[in-house]
């Protein structure tokens, strides 16, 4: 997320990760994923969604997630571009910065 803040997207963007295990993933628990990811609170939010949630979550957003028999959980990675009225604006491979920037700055225009 450094990256976004040398683009001078950081104060028009919020990146948010998804646990898609909120039953399993809880405070403490995120709290040290977002501490070994550098996820700061401020620019970068870590969350859970409320169990009903889940399901329209990952439907509406296409997101995999399937038990990996070892008692986590598989799921396929993207980065997705949400406008501020909650529509998808686009799924990326998260190694494609460079696609992710600009496909942000298209979607907020000047």
């Amino acid at each position: 997320m450094r990256s976004l803040k040398l683009d001078d997207l950081a104060d028009r963007v919020s990146p948010l990760s998804v646990s898609f295990d909120p039953a399993h993933d809880d405070v403490p628990r995120l709290a040290d994923y977002g501490r070994r990811h550098r996820a700061d609170g401020a620019l970068w939010t870590v969350g859970r969604p409320q169990p009903a949630a889940l399901p329209g979550l990952l439907s509406d957003f296409g997101v995999t997630v399937i038990p990996d028999g070892y008692g986590g959980l598989a799921h396929n990675v993207a980065v997705h571009l949400v406008t501020a009225d909650g529509r998808l604006a686009g799924i990326f491979d998260p190694d494609d910065f460079g696609a992710i920037v600009s496909a942000t700055r298209r979607t907020l225009g000047p």
